[in-house]
């Protein structure tokens, strides 16, 4: 075997070592970043107030809306009624959606809150509270005309507008009062279906009887 030989042989196989070292490393690494990858997704847990739209800020918002009391306001409907407060000793729980005319995915939800109110649980009741229904009066009862609903939707008055939608910075957002307007339980942020709405009603009415 000449001298040559041996060199082509040897640098054969320091070639061969070369390349499965670089595989074995290659191997090695991918297992690393695999492992960091399900790490990483196994900690990565819904986030249903990210969903929901609510911030970090309103998360600590909820805090204030529990001490909201409805008690005492007097305001117009979208359609000229006078209502007031005493409109909710009529039942055991009242369902307010919080809701404004540029707001694509509360306009969306309405066809169901309108199915929700003709099937919604007895002693209970719904109505709505249109942001910016004193200037777009038109547009609101219309949205609410397609939308077949038959609850009353409010043009918020100064108390209205004080103590309940200076806290509200997520539309939709739907409360729950009792008979006295005091808010039973925590507000929902975003949309729901009918269903889902209908559990919350008749927790919230359950709720209301231990208060």
């Amino acid at each position: 075997m000449s001298k040559n030989d041996v060199t082509k042989n040897d640098i054969s196989k320091k070639n061969s070592k070369v390349v499965v070292v670089f595989f074995v490393i290659l191997g090695i690494f991918s297992a690393v970043i695999n492992i960091g990858k399900l790490e990483y997704f196994s900690d990565k847990k819904p986030d249903v107030d990210k969903i929901a739209g609510i911030t970090d800020g309103e998360t600590g918002k909820m805090k204030k809306f529990s001490d909201i009391d409805l008690n005492g306001f007097n305001a117009r409907t979208i359609t000229g009624e006078t209502l007031t407060s005493d409109y909710f000793k009529e039942n055991d729980i009242t369902m307010i959606n919080i809701w404004a005319t540029y707001c694509g995915g509360c306009v969306t939800e309405m066809p169901g809150i309108s199915k929700l109110y003709s099937e919604r649980p007895k002693n209970s009741n719904i109505i709505s509270i249109c942001e910016d229904s004193e200037k777009e009066n038109q547009l609101a009862t219309e949205i609410m005309t397609d939308a077949g609903a038959e609850f009353l939707t409010l043009i918020p008055d100064e108390k209205l507008t004080n103590v309940l939608l200076s806290h509200v910075s997520t539309l939709p957002t739907t409360i729950f009062v009792d008979k006295a307007g005091k808010m039973v339980g925590e507000p929902i942020f975003g949309a729901r279906t009918p269903g889902e709405y209908k559990e919350i009603i008749t927790d919230m009415m359950e709720l209301a009887k231990n208060v």
